[in-house]
């Protein structure tokens, strides 16, 4: 079980702001991860990789979530190859579902154009997939559905050209749902 936030100790040992606990028992397990550089907002992992949403602080007394960082999982040591190229604004929101990686946030650019959303896959030199749906504002939140497809929030009113507004449900096949239409007043 990995823990973060923005504490510094946990079980009287120094472990600033990441850490990995036993889940039958909740002792701390020896695993000393590279230590990122504020507080950890949001927490994914797969087979070989943990993935982590690390605050910035761009005023005292204020954090906004601003990028991901990898570790490998064995080690936790930073992967030098990530976070995703050109990732030029704040992500707020990501998912991983094996080696696929769903990222929501207020980008633009994933190292080609998008804006608000994002598939990458994690094997293969962080490769985005062009073709999946774009929003015309951020996404704030990723959940699964369960079947493949993933549900989608944020403040946009459409995803991949398809009139969606504030939250979208995109199926395992990369297309918009068509029959998940709400109209939502404000973001998510």
């Amino acid at each position: 079980l990995y823990v973060g936030g923005s504490f510094q100790n946990i079980q009287n040992a120094n472990r600033p702001f990441l850490a990995r606990l036993n889940t039958s028992n909740g002792s701390l397990q020896n695993w000393i991860p590279d230590i990122p550089d504020n507080q950890v907002l949001q927490i994914d992992a797969n087979d070989s990789s943990v993935f982590i949403n690390v605050a910035y602080q761009p005023f005292i007394g204020a954090y906004v979530p601003y990028f991901c960082k990898a570790l490998k999982a064995s080690t936790g040591k930073f992967i030098t190859s990530f976070p995703i190229p050109s990732d030029n604004n704040s992500v707020t929101a990501f998912k991983v579902d094996g080696n696929t990686f769903y990222m929501g946030g207020g980008f633009t650019s994933l190292g080609n154009p998008t804006s608000g959303i994002g598939k990458v896959n994690t094997n293969n030199n962080h490769v985005q997939d062009v073709n999946f749906p774009k929003a015309d504002a951020s996404v704030n939140c990723i959940l699964s559905d369960g079947n493949g497809g993933y549900y989608f929030g944020g403040y946009f009113t459409q995803i991949g050209g398809a009139p969606r507004t504030k939250i979208a449900h995109i199926l395992s096949n990369g297309t918009v749902d068509p029959s998940f239409n709400f109209d939502l007043n404000d973001g998510i």
